[in-house]
């Protein structure tokens, strides 16, 4: 990615920070990369001066860059009239020489020159040979769809003049970049043919591994977990060797996002709880083998990725001792990089898990800890550092130190005070702070903040009545199913989330968490998103829905309520008859999209 942070006036006059990114293949080079920073600069520029972008002129203009960067110039490569076999053979071997180098831009070169000579000469065997290596060269560049044509050119020389080994290399090399260019059905039929010949010049380990993401890409779990495991029992005694522990770390972790993946069809399968708890357990170790290996490799990064899914997972197990090693794990990482962004993320995870258990003590030690941190970076937004003083200000209460927590609250409301949209924060604050007055029966100071929380309460209220906050303001997206995870219906905007994957999932811990005895899972975060699960017992549907942290909990569970109810009454007849038709539903989002919320006390 790169990157571009700047500021912009407001409404208000005030500066307000925006960011810009470009998500580029994760082959490019830090060079190639750079290219873009000229086209990122004057995309900022022109939203600082037109506060709006043509977004798609905007991608036009990159992919432009994007597939100039792609291309390998061939114009310069001549030959002369006095240009002669052995010139032609002698540019080849000094090509070679080169290639044998890693000096790809001048091997090219040579041999692409050697390749005019021999072409008009129809010299099949060394066509062979030079297809070969300008194919390998431009796939290191990572010129894929260059790289690919010369191995259809390969595999046909290498099929006519009866050579196994390139026959072999050029289908596997095609897979490989059919992979690169996203082209998994390409991809499939090329490693499928791959397996119809001896594979006595393949390198398996890369073979298997990239056969197995071809499969999982196509969401074909059972059989990409199966090869992947191959490309893992192949290497078992090499971890001493920095690549292969690099590659076989990134395997186990994907082995554990594909068991995750692997619990929704179980599930659809109608197999045990027992099978499902298997696989669950299954991908815990598979992403503990992983991140062991990121450890020994120092690979910080990918350490603190790794341990913090770890961390989510327990979470929403409801293991909560296990989720918070894992996120104190993430921590040491993030500590040891110097990512304050991390820190704080995953700091907020784990105050998160001590509010839910009511661990006051941790959760004065933690917010202690990131204030501390917060002192010395200047991007912490306010109502960020409200809510940390906020969540203080509450466990000390809880703790008896009421001087102490009403010093955090009143930090807490005065920076709330500041911002717009902040009025739920300030009655949460405010009704804490009126609630430790109460109990020092001060009831001058329980009148005067009586009366502010009075003052915001009319405010939200009246905010409601001018623009009332509808249901699908509140839930973005959702999705409706059977209690067989057949998908009735769905209302999708923004997104491209698997629907399937999420509600399985959930139904597969909630399962999971039953049979642990643990709390009902109603939720799980990914990303920025929380994805509520919600059914009433006796009814054949449930919903899951997908929001953000903009309303108040109570508003959402009563809007995912409200919109489970109305689908139910309206459609009970049709789902009782035909329980598993997706069709007749499409008056639905017009008969919810004018509805109001219907906040329940």
């Amino acid at each position: 990615a790169r990157v571009l942070l700047d500021t912009i006036k407001n409404d208000q006059g005030n500066l307000e920070p925006f960011i810009v990114v470009i998500l580029l293949p994760d082959y490019f080079s830090e060079e190639k990369i750079t290219v873009f920073d000229k086209s990122l600069n004057k995309l900022g520029n022109e939203y600082i001066r037109e506060t709006s972008i043509d977004l798609k002129k905007t991608y036009d203009e990159f992919l432009s860059s994007y597939e100039i960067e792609q291309q390998l110039d061939d114009s310069s490569i001549q030959i002369s009239e006095g240009y002669s076999s052995e010139n032609a053979l002698l540019d080849l071997k000094k090509g070679l020489k080169q290639f044998q180098h890693q000096k790809y831009k001048p091997a090219y070169y040579l041999i692409k020159k050697s390749m005019v000579k021999l072409q008009e000469q129809n010299n099949l065997p060394l066509l062979m040979e030079t297809d070969y290596l300008l194919g390998t060269i431009l796939a290191h560049k990572r010129q894929f769809d260059a790289a690919k044509k010369y191995f259809e050119d390969l595999e046909s020389l290498a099929s006519q003049l009866n050579h196994q080994k390139y026959y072999e290399l050029s289908i596997f090399m095609q897979g490989f970049c059919c992979y690169h260019l996203d082209d998994y059905v390409g991809a499939l039929n090329c490693f499928k043919k791959v397996q119809t010949t001896d594979m006595g010049f393949i390198p398996r380990f890369q073979f298997y591994a990239v056969y197995g993401r071809t499969l999982k890409n196509l969401n074909r779990l059972a059989e990409a977990s199966k090869i992947l495991k191959k490309a893992i029992k192949l290497t078992e005694d090499q971890n001493h060797i920095k690549e292969i522990a690099e590659k076989r770390a990134d395997i186990f972790i994907e082995l554990g996002i594909i068991n995750l993946k692997l619990t929704y069809e179980v599930r659809c399968c109608g197999k045990k709880e027992k099978e499902s708890k298997a696989i669950i357990m299954g991908s815990l170790e598979y992403l503990k083998k992983g991140t062991a290996l990121w450890a020994n490799l120092k690979k910080y990064g990918k350490i603190i990725s790794t341990e913090q899914i770890l961390g989510t997972l327990y979470e929403n197990l409801e293991q909560h001792i296990k989720a918070v090693e894992h996120y104190e794990n993430a921590l040491r990482y993030a500590d040891l990089s110097n990512n304050i962004v991390k820190k704080f993320e995953i700091l907020n995870y784990i105050i998160q898990i001590y509010t839910k258990l009511k661990n006051h003590e941790k959760i004065i030690q933690e917010l202690d800890r990131i204030l501390h941190e917060m002192i010395s970076v200047a991007f912490v937004d306010l109502h960020t550092i409200a809510r940390f003083h906020k969540q203080l200000g509450i466990s000390l209460k809880a703790l008896g130190k009421e001087k102490d927590a009403l010093s955090e609250l009143l930090i807490s409301l005065n920076t709330l005070k500041k911002l717009t949209h902040a009025d739920n924060d300030i009655l949460e604050v405010l009704k804490t702070i009126i609630e430790i007055y109460k109990a020092q029966n001060n009831s001058a100071n329980v009148q005067y903040y009586v009366d502010q929380y009075q003052k915001y309460e009319e405010h939200i209220k009246s905010f409601l009545e001018k623009q009332k906050v509808q249901l699908l303001d509140v839930v973005e997206e959702f999705w409706i199913f059977t209690e067989t995870q057949d998908e009735l219906y769905a209302h999708i905007m923004e997104t491209q989330t698997n629907s399937e994957l999420i509600a399985g999932f959930l139904s597969a811990m909630k399962s999971f968490g039953s049979e642990l005895k643990l709390e009902d899972i109603r939720s799980i975060k990914i990303g920025q998103n929380t994805f509520y699960y919600y059914k009433e017992e006796g009814l054949p549907i449930f919903i899951v829905g997908r929001t953000s942290n903009k309303y108040p909990l109570d508003w959402i569970h009563s809007a995912i309520k409200s919109i489970y109810t109305k689908f139910w009454e309206r459609y009970k007849p049709q789902i009782k008859n035909q329980p598993e038709s997706s069709s007749g539903f499409e008056d639905f989002i017009e008969m919810i999209s004018a509805k109001s919320l219907e906040k329940t006390d």
